[in-house]
């Protein structure tokens, strides 16, 4: 909530038009995922959690260059993993998870909690 809330403020959209959300809680079992919010991993990628937190990723899409965590993604991505971990920009402690799921192995696992709950699909 807390990014898809910074998202509207950012690009100044009222808030009353990020409702109404659909929030579904998903189980996640993955071999491969590449945690950015441990120090250890980032100092070997050589990139810090504020730089990853506070890139104005937006404005170089808008350029037409390729932001440093779009890159992250991306080399991610190539790299086979199948997702990563990263620190939250819009919720200090917070995380986000991105998952590629071409990558997923066989025994990786994505489940929707209480699937009947959500709305149906129009």
């Amino acid at each position: 909530m807390a990014e898809a809330l910074a998202h509207f403020r950012r690009f100044q959209f009222p808030l009353t038009a990020a409702m109404p959300r659909v929030f579904a809680a998903i189980k996640v079992q993955l071999n491969r995922l590449l945690d950015l919010r441990l120090g250890a991993v980032r100092k070997i990628v050589r990139v810090s959690a504020r730089r990853i937190r506070m890139e104005e990723w937006w404005t170089k899409q808008e350029l037409g260059e390729e932001a440093l965590t779009q890159a992250m993604g991306r080399l991610a991505w190539e790299a086979r993993w199948e997702g990563l971990l990263v620190p939250s920009a819009a919720l200090a402690g917070g995380a986000n998870l991105v998952v590629f799921p071409e990558n997923l192995d066989p025994s990786s696992r994505l489940e929707i909690l209480n699937p009947a709950a959500l709305p149906p699909r129009l």
